[in-house]
């Protein structure tokens, strides 16, 4: 469908730690996952031994704006699929809403405001040299950063080279940073320019 864009669907504290820290239009989301090589095997897919679990960047998703459904803003009739607008009574606690992508990045008006990944060595978060995925090795403009981390830290290094090693507190929220600092922002505007997406 020509006029669809990407969708991200929030409610309860995780909507409330968006709004609380002003997340709107221009803003970006990463989103990040756990992963492992496999490979098709006779027709399976399996986990190659010892290949290494990770955490890596896997999609973004510039903001062109946010549908607050509880408060009843009008939904465009291709976004009526969306479980957090089919649903809607699911989420009664709280508010709900669905931040809509822009149509184009704002940065590169040849490619979407939103798409996931192939996969790339930049848009790993796991510290190679560390045997735990919660080990993040981050560039050096996240220095400073870390009052903008919803999860608590416990682990925050700057090493000899600049980047940021860090850990967080157990899992957290969902929103696991939110931040205007510009160096990071352009950080990840280049991550989206630079890494190839799915079509």
């Amino acid at each position: 469908m020509k006029e669809w864009r990407g969708l991200f669907g929030q409610s309860g504290n995780s909507l409330g730690t968006l709004r609380y820290r002003d997340v709107g239009e221009g803003d970006i989301f990463l989103f990040f996952g756990w992963f492992k090589e496999a490979r098709k095997e006779d027709g399976v897919w399996k986990y190659v031994p010892h290949a290494p679990n990770i955490h890596a960047l896997y999609g973004y998703l510039e903001v062109d704006r946010e549908l607050d459904i509880k408060a009843g803003d009008l939904v465009p009739p291709w976004a009526a699929y969306h479980p957090h607008i089919k649903n809607s009574h699911e989420h009664r606690i709280g508010g709900n809403s669905v931040y809509m992508a822009t149509s184009e990045f704002s940065k590169n008006t040849e490619q979407p405001g939103w798409g996931c990944f192939h996969y790339d060595p930049r848009l790993v978060l796991t510290n190679e040299d560390k045997t735990a995925r919660s080990f993040w090795k981050l560039p050096a403009c996240f220095q400073g950063e870390q009052d903008q981390f919803t999860s608590g830290i416990r682990t925050w290094n700057v090493l000899p080279d600049g980047m940021i090693e860090m850990q967080t507190i157990g899992r957290g929220d969902q929103e696991m940073y939110v931040s205007s600092n510009p160096e990071v922002v352009k950080w990840a505007e280049e991550l989206i320019m630079n890494c190839t997406v799915y079509e």
